[in-house]
């Protein structure tokens, strides 16, 4: 129901998962594409409007969206945490402390969902019910990424 021909972002260039797929903003892809372009075209602009596209679907309870719009909200633990790492290091080589401002309380509040999930072993606890994590039935728990990630 989707001819690729929604606007995913505020700004004029965000990084997206390809131009012959879907066309979105995704946390995890962008973990990897924010270091290629910093290196290659330190293309600053479409990386914050990336992270703002996902920084403002933030829910009420702290937690990020797997991907941004028009996707349909799912949790994904991963995604997350590569949200949060991805605005950790948009600012590490951006040094932009009013954008940083600007989005601190969200980050703070995506940081206390994300450690909401540790359990009384220390470590996080993913319900096996976010599939977006492992598109494979039967996972979760005190699985090796999330825990890395985190």
């Amino acid at each position: 129901d989707w001819f690729s021909n929604f606007t995913i972002t505020n700004g004029t260039s965000a990084l997206t998962d390809g131009g012959k797929r879907d066309r979105l903003v995704w946390a995890g892809d962008m973990s990897i594409s924010l270091e290629t372009a910093i290196v290659s075209t330190y293309d600053l602009p479409s990386l914050r409007n990336s992270l703002e596209a996902l920084l403002v679907l933030q829910n009420a309870d702290g937690r990020f969206p797997y991907a941004s719009h028009p996707f349909p909200d799912q949790e994904s633990f991963t995604y997350h945490l590569h949200t949060l790492i991805n605005a950790g290091n948009y600012y590490r080589y951006s040094g932009d402390h009013s954008w940083l401002i600007t989005y601190w309380a969200r980050l703070k509040n995506g940081v206390d969902w994300a450690l909401g999930s540790v359990d009384s072993t220390g470590l996080a606890f993913v319900s096996s019910s976010a599939s977006s994590d492992w598109l494979r039935g039967g996972m979760g728990g005190h699985v090796g990424e999330p825990l890395a990630l985190l």
